[in-house]
């Protein structure tokens, strides 16, 4: 019998619904919460050093061997060029490391940079770290899948799905949280929000 992860997120959708989890991620208007990152080269990052210079896209994502998120990553890449000529750019980040973070770059074909948050800390202050009960960790690694860390206080982490926009001065202009196992958040969507600027560079 094929094993399939499709179905897990899915029934975890309400539970995560019925919680008022969404409402735990930061929104739009809030101020963004900045943080260091390393990227697939093993550089380190600042999320404010990104939208300092231009609006910024924040995309959480599960790992490599999330279907969906792959999925997302590749739809992101098909518009990487609106996204750079609406000014913006974006910055992915899971819990893998280097060599996994190298690996989906290499066979997704991604030019955006992808970041590492081994501990969820980055997730955690974005409100889209989810406290994953071990039954369910046991779950995905029988379905074949890495979902999970494990925090310094024993609880398994993961983070959710999210997309963020960040203006130039750090306030969140865009927030989504995707709870369905099977969808994200279009990028059309998010590349609407991206402000417009005025001949003189501001944002309008």
């Amino acid at each position: 019998m094929e094993r399939t992860t499709e179905g897990v997120p899915v029934r975890a959708r309400e539970a995560l619904r019925a919680t008022g989890f969404p409402q735990l991620a930061r929104h739009a208007g809030e101020l963004a919460p900045d943080a260091s990152l390393v990227d697939a080269r093993g550089r380190v990052v600042r999320l404010s050093d990104f939208w300092r210079e231009r609006p910024l896209v924040v995309l959480f994502y599960r790992g490599e061997w999330c279907g969906a998120c792959m999925r997302q990553l590749r739809a992101w890449e098909a518009h990487a060029t609106a996204l750079r000529q609406a000014g913006a750019r974006l910055v992915a980040i899971s819990p893998e490391g280097g060599d996994r973070l190298r690996s989906t770059i290499r066979r997704q074909e991604l030019s955006f940079v992808l970041t590492s948050d081994p501990a969820l800390d980055v997730a955690s202050r974005f409100g889209v770290a989810l406290s994953v009960p071990p039954e369910v960790v046991d779950l995905y690694a029988y379905l074949g899948a890495d979902p999970a860390v494990l925090d310094v206080t024993g609880h398994w982490l993961q983070p959710v799905p999210a997309t963020f926009l960040v203006g130039t001065d750090g306030t969140i202009l865009f927030s989504r949280v995707d709870l369905d196992g099977r969808e994200r958040t279009p990028p059309a969507e998010v590349l609407k929000a991206i402000p417009r600027c005025t001949e003189d560079g501001l944002q309008a």
